[in-house]
Parts: C-alpha cells; sequence; structure tokens
C-alpha cells in the first residue's frame, strides 16, 4: 500500500502540464534502451556467427556455449539486481548498465579469442537485464497507472526493434566492410541511447518534483519495504516465480527451434525462414501499443490468458497447418504474444503485491526467467532427439501455455488464498 503522503504527491505532480510529454519521453528512451541491450546484446552475435569465425577461430560448440554465456550473465545479473536495487536507486542502475553494454559492444571488435568473447558476452546479459528490472519501479513513479500496462508492454517490445535493426545493419556493415564495424556501430548507439535515456530520467524527476529512491520508489515508500524472508514465505509469491519460469520455457519451440524445424524438417528455403523472423520482428514492433492498450482496458489477468492462448493456437497451427499461408499467420499472432507478455509480467507483479516488493519479486522472477530458458532448451533438444521431430516440442509448448493459464488462475482465487492464510491474496486490482 502506498502512503497518503506519496498518493498526495502523486497527485500534485499531476497537475504538471509538461509530465505527459515527460512521461512519453521516458517511455521512448525506455525503449530504445532495450532495443540496444537485448537487441544487440543477445541477437547480434547469432547474426554475425559466420563472418567472425573466419577471423576468430571457434566452432559451432563454442558458438553455443558464447551464447549460454550471455544467458548466464542473465541470470546473474537477476540476482544481483535484487540485491542492488535495495542500496541503489534505479536511475543510476539503468543509466550504469546500458553504458557498460554500449562499452561491452565497442570491445568485442579487439576481441581475438573464444575466452575474450565468453567474458564479454557474459556482460552483455548481465547489462541488459539490470537496465530493465529497474524499469518497472521508474514506470511506477513517473507514468500515470492508467498507461502503465501499455508502457510496460511497449518498453518490452523494444527487443524487436533491435532484433530488426540488426536485420539491416548486418548485411550492410559485412557487405561494405567489415564485421567490426558493426560492433563499433552498435556500441556507439548504444552510449548514445545511455545518455538520451539519463536526460530523460532527469527530466522526469524534475517535472514529477519528487526523487526515487532504491526500487525506484518514493522516498516516503521505503518504510513500507519488505525483507525476502516474507517474500519466500508467500504462497502468491512462487505462483509468479513459476509463472516466470513458464515464460522462459514455453516460447522456446519458436525463439531456438523455429528455423530448424521451417528448413530440416519442412523444407523451407532459408529465405522463407528469414522472412518468418521478418514478420515476427515487425509484429513485434507495434505489438506491445496493442497489447499494452488493451491490459489497460480489460486487465493484466485477462490480456496475459489471451497471450498464452495465442502463444498455443500459434503452436498448433505450425504443427497441424504447417503451409506458407498457415506459418506466416502463426508468426504473426506468436509475435501479436510473444514480446507484450513481458512487459504484462512486472505490470501484474506491480498491482498484486505493490510498489514495496515489485522490483524485488520481478529481479527473482527474471533469475526464474533464464532458468526456464536454460531448461526449456536442453528438454527441447532432449525431446528432438529422442523422438526425431520438432512436433513433440511444439505439443509440450501448447501444454506450457495451458499451464500458464491455470497458474494465472490459482494466484486470482480469493477463497484459494483464505485457505492458505495468506493475506497477499487479498485483490490490490
Amino acid at each position: 500500500m502506498r502512503s497518503p503522503v506519496a498518493d498526495g504527491a502523486e497527485r500534485e505532480a499531476d497537475k504538471n502540464p509538461i509530465r505527459p510529454l515527460v512521461s512519453l519521453f521516458l517511455v521512448i528512451s525506455f525503449t530504445l534502451t532495450i532495443a540496444v541491450t537485448f537487441g544487440f546484446g543477445f541477437y547480434l552475435f547469432p547474426a554475425l556467427t559466420t563472418d567472425m569465425q573466419h577471423d576468430i577461430a571457434f566452432s559451432y560448440s563454442s558458438a553455443g556455449l558464447l551464447n549460454a554465456a550471455v544467458q548466464g550473465g542473465f541470470l546473474v545479473g537477476s540476482v544481483l539486481s535484487a540485491v542492488v536495487l535495495a542500496r541503489v536507486w534505479g536511475q543510476w542502475v539503468i543509466v550504469t548498465a546500458t553504458i557498460t553494454s554500449g562499452v561491452a559492444l565497442l570491445l568485442t571488435q579487439y576481441v581475438t579469442n573464444a575466452m575474450g568473447l565468453a567474458i564479454l558476452f557474459f556482460a552483455f546479459g548481465l547489462a541488459a537485464v539490470m537496465s530493465w528490472i529497474p524499469m518497472v519501479g521508474q514506470v511506477s513513479c513517473h507514468v500515470p497507472e492508467r498507461h502503465r500496462g501499455k508502457a510496460l508492454t511497449v518498453i518490452s517490445s523494444g527487443t524487436s526493434l533491435g532484433v530488426l535493426t540488426n536485420a539491416m545493419i548486418v548485411p550492410y556493415f559485412v557487405t561494405a566492410g567489415d564485421w567490426r564495424d558493426t560492433w563499433t556501430f552498435a556500441g556507439l548507439c548504444t552510449v548514445f541511447i545511455a545518455a538520451v535515456t539519463s536526460i530523460a530520467l532527469t527530466l522526469a524527476l524534475r517535472s514529477h518534483g519528487r526523487l526515487t529512491g532504491p526500487s525506484g520508489e518514493l522516498a516516503q515508500d521505503r518504510a513500507t519495504g519488505s525483507d525476502f524472508h516474507r517474500l519466500a514465505c508467500s504462497f502468491n509469491v512462487w505462483l509468479v516465480l513459476a509463472l516466470c519460469f513458464l515464460n522462459g520455457f514455453a516460447p522456446l519451440a519458436f525463439q531456438s527451434f523455429l528455423s530448424p524445424y521451417l528448413r530440416d524438417e519442412l523444407h523451407f528455403s532459408v529465405d522463407f525462414a528469414g522472412g518468418i523472423w521478418m514478420t515476427i520482428a515487425v509484429v513485434g514492433m507495434v505489438s506491445g501499443f496493442i497489447v499494452g492498450t488493451a491490459s489497460d482496458r480489460i486487465g493484466v489477468v485477462k490480456t496475459m490468458s489471451g497471450c498464452y492462448a495465442l502463444w498455443a493456437t500459434s503452436a498448433m497451427i505450425v504443427v497441424a497447418f504447417p503451409l506458407q499461408p498457415m506459418l506466416i499467420f502463426a508468426a504473426i499472432i506468436f509475435a501479436l504474444a510473444f514480446y507484450p507478455i513481458y512487459g504484462l509480467v512486472p505490470a501484474y507483479i506491480r498491482r498484486r503485491h505493490g510498489a514495496a516488493d515489485s522490483d524485488r519479486i520481478f529481479a527473482l522472477g527474471n533469475l526464474m526467467l533464464g532458468l526456464g530458458g536454460l531448461v526449456g532448451n536442453a528438454v527441447g533438444g532432449w525431446v528432438r532427439d529422442l523422438s526425431g521431430s520438432f512436433v513433440p516440442v511444439y505439443l509440450l509448448n501448447v501444454g506450457l501455455c495451458v499451464a500458464a493459464i491455470a497458474v494465472l488462475f490459482i494466484s486470482n482465487r480469493e477463497r484459494l488464498g483464505r485457505a492458505f492464510g495468506r493475506a497477499d491474496y487479498q485483490r490490490r486490482e
């Protein structure tokens, strides 16, 4: 619960005529931050792997380990964020993490061995998640509540903008010069975006007439903070963590195995597989606004359930109707739900658990998200090798989406909360 002092401060800040413009500028800068930290940090290397292998001797097995280094940084950053945000102001963490990502991108051009790449790629994952987690608290402070769901889904969809940017800059730089120029361009863009975000945060603090402290919340709200022991004893928190684990596990059929399924099992061309990913990226750029608007109107829980239903539907289409038009349709509805779901989760956490706990729960949720991704890729590969087909992997995707909807249903059953004697089951929405 927010304190009366904090509520009064927010009402006073709402009278500022430039607040909507500043809030919009902040959301745009956060979206660009996600585009560079996740879009470049996670997805630029896969686009340059073949070109980099010509100059740096590493195998495809090593390339897999390098991608794992990014995930490792993501997991460590999730844990570290939960600790750091209790002591350091969120806006400082966002800017510092973005600068760190930019420096790591710039240094990549000078690396001559796989070990050096692994260290920098670990920094990519670490910086990306530590730039994203504090944004939840900042959005809670600087964006009106009626627009927060839309803001978070738009921000989380920034990754698709980064993926689309990769698709445009990689052919240009590789053809015109050297793959190293791509990393230089990405690094300079990231440092520039860090400066823009710093300006946006400064303007937000001044226009709102207040300062945000650790966890990105008002200084007056810090007295309501809680320790990890209380969170660990909350059944509803564990349900949220289970949901985050499923969010990492469920989309593996598309994230990791879509291209191999299309090319190796269905025997489509590399151009068609590339076109599917371009479709996912383009749709993802607008999906945040569409789904976010829906969440602000009908509620976060209903919107999240709809996203999981779209995930399951897209997986069933890929299996049941493996024809080009239907596969394109499946890619569209998958992209419509995939990117925004990661913005809906923090909005859901914020509404269910309040301001004081949201950043810490979200940090733990990102840890479970990373674990879900690691386990999901391992299980998906094992299922593929065991069955000799990707079809069971997509059927598993359907089952996981149904499980996620069930978790949402359970977490919103008030009588179940009373049966467990948990006060945190009282509805906050």
